[in-house]
């Protein structure tokens, strides 16, 4: 059995601070981008496929606007 945690991402979307909170087993810094981008798009345009590499992700979260992806464990 796996114990999610929680954590909270922040980001920028265009310059504008933004966060929101998502609960999984594990998180990297590709997941987090990844998970960024997949919230600031309103269209399929900002997903992100799941194991990109951090490059990739940070490339495709770019094109959207999201840039200085943060992540940490809730408590």
């Amino acid at each position: 059995m796996t114990i999610d945690t929680l954590y909270t991402i922040h980001y920028l979307l265009d310059g504008v601070v933004k966060h929101f909170y998502a609960r999984a087993a594990h998180l990297d810094d590709s997941n987090a981008i990844r998970l960024a981008a997949m919230h600031a798009s309103e269209s399929l345009k900002g997903w992100i496929a799941l194991g990109s590499s951090w490059e990739v992700a940070t490339q495709r979260a770019e094109k959207i606007g999201v840039t200085k992806v943060r992540w940490n464990a809730s408590v």
